[in-house]
């Protein structure tokens, strides 16, 4: 073993000095007495180092531990607060979000716009004509220097009375008709939304419907293993049990699919991250939204996108009849001269015109158009009370289908599921008593597999026909007003009625 060197020890020297006890005499080691009066001050500053250290380190340590508590509490507040958030509130959000950032309507909303220019281009004048008339250049010897005169003119046509007005109205439409686009654009959008949404709330009840009926057929299969090894039954059962498992996890790779397919739906429909997350609710209340029909059907002539649409074309058409019929007024025309002579220093003399273009052959042209109008016109109104009398129809039919679909869920909810249930549980009593054979078992539990997927797409597609009516009024159902009731039989009589009522504004076809 080699000669070590005085100072192995010098940490145990160390901290025996900072108590003003003398180092130990280590058996078989040299003391150098130089050395052990400069330990005490060395062991002094080690020790301050190590402290400072240690204190550095667990000050780090610390603040590390603060921002991961932090970062766990907040992420622990956000994902309680998106799961505490009621499905309207959600859909709220996610709705302002689809408005506010979807690039396609965003591009609707640069169209409207631009398009606002159109009405001061179609009202505005025509260009004004300048130019200038040199006169008595000699024909052998040309040469612009040699004029008699200049005449300089300015010219502006002026259209007849009430055309730039009419032809500003037809332009307005326009735009209008272009905003009423964009309305029907977004209300479509944000039907795909709710759609998808809906649908991923099913998609989710439905993987843990399948995790459920897992768990479910593990449990048979152990019981039919148990039966098995006691000679109770055939090695059959124990089979199916696990072929019917196997396809409930294929079952589930195919939900997870189509769960990630809606939730990129989703996020497409908000310009966003394709995995961004969606919290839909752990359920979905089957309350009937209290809306007065009166007042549904109100809301619809006003303010659906397609109505008005065609509401506006054939107030359009009609602005553009008479248009035509203004064309068969004279256009004017006003042009200013200003002569000046060669050699004079100033212009001699100002000649004003004043003239009108005569429509003498308006009985072929103009009369054709005329006609041509008055018939875009009267298409345009019977198109508008075509599409009225379908939407008042389509209003009924989701009015009537949400009902239904509601007293479906209702079942299915308080009838089906439950004695699907009871079912269930007689069969795995027979199952375990020999009263009954494994393959009933198994088709006790697909009957309660299927009615729970059913007992959950009938609450979707309740939620889903609210979405469609929504849809079909223009925006949010409006809340029935108290003391009037809002069942559709009492109250076909007043959509027939409203239906052979007057659509858009007549105008003189004189």
């Amino acid at each position: 073993m080699g000669k070590k060197s005085p100072w192995t020890y010098h940490g145990v020297i160390s901290l025996s000095s900072l108590r003003g006890v003398p180092p130990p005499n280590v058996a078989g080691r040299r003391s150098n007495p130089r050395s052990v009066a400069r330990l005490p001050k060395a062991a002094v500053a080690i020790s301050f180092l190590l402290k400072a250290r240690l204190l550095r380190s667990l000050r780090s340590l610390a603040m590390t531990w603060a921002i991961g508590v932090i970062f766990m509490l907040v992420s622990t507040a956000s994902f309680v607060f998106a799961q505490e958030m009621s499905p309207a509130d959600e859909l709220a959000q996610l709705v302002q979000v689809l408005r506010r950032q979807n690039p396609e309507l965003a591009a609707l909303r640069e169209r409207i716009s631009a398009s606002g220019y159109r009405v001061s281009q179609a009202k505005a004048f025509e260009a004004p004509v300048i130019g200038a008339d040199i006169e008595g250049i000699p024909k052998r010897d040309f040469s612009f220097n040699k004029y008699m005169d200049v005449e300089y003119m300015v010219m502006q046509e002026l259209p007849g009375p009430g055309k730039r007005r009419l032809r500003g109205e037809i332009a307005e439409k326009g735009v209008a008709l272009l905003e009423k686009e964009y309305a029907g654009r977004e209300l479509d959008m944000i039907l795909e939304l709710k759609q998808f949404y809906y649908q991923l709330y099913f998609l989710e009840r439905a993987i843990e419907i399948n995790q459920e009926n897992q768990e479910l057929l593990r449990q048979m299969g152990e019981i039919a293993e148990a039966k098995y090894s006691t000679g109770q039954t055939a090695q059959q059962d124990v089979i199916k049990a696990q072929v019917e498992l196997a396809k409930l996890v294929n079952g589930a790779i195919l939900l997870d699919q189509g769960k990630k397919i809606a939730l990129a739906r989703i996020n497409t429909l908000l310009a966003r991250g394709m995995e961004e997350p969606v919290w839909p609710p752990k359920a979905l209340q089957l309350h009937l939204p209290a809306v007065d029909w009166d007042i549904a059907v109100g809301q619809m002539l006003e303010k659906s996108p397609e109505l008005k649409s065609s509401q506006l074309a054939a107030e359009q058409a009609e602005t553009e009849m008479k248009l035509a019929r203004k064309e068969f007024f004279p256009d004017f025309q006003v042009r200013s001269e200003a002569r000046h002579f060669k050699g004079e220093g100033g212009i001699r003399e100002v000649d004003t015109f004043l003239g009108m273009n005569l429509p003498f052959w308006f009985w072929t042209d103009k009369r054709a158009v005329l006609k041509e109008k008055k018939g875009e016109w009267q298409a345009s109104k019977s198109s508008y009370q075509s599409s009225r009398n379908q939407a008042l129809f389509q209003l009924q039919q989701a009015w009537i289908e949400m009902e239904a679909k509601q007293r479906i869920a209702e079942l299915f909810e308080t009838t089906l599921v439950p004695q699907a249930r009871q079912v269930m549980e007689s069969a795995r009593a027979g199952y375990q008593t020999n009263k009954i054979d494994f393959l009933n078992w198994i088709d006790a539990q697909r009957f309660l597999q299927e009615i729970s997927l059913e007992k959950e797409q009938s609450v979707v597609e309740f939620h889903q026909g609210i979405a469609w009516l929504e849809r079909a009024v223009g925006g949010e159902l409006p809340v029935e007003v108290e003391g009037q009731g809002s069942k559709v039989e009492g109250q076909r009589s007043k959509v027939e009625g409203k239906t052979n009522s007057a659509g858009p504004e007549k105008g003189s076809e004189s």
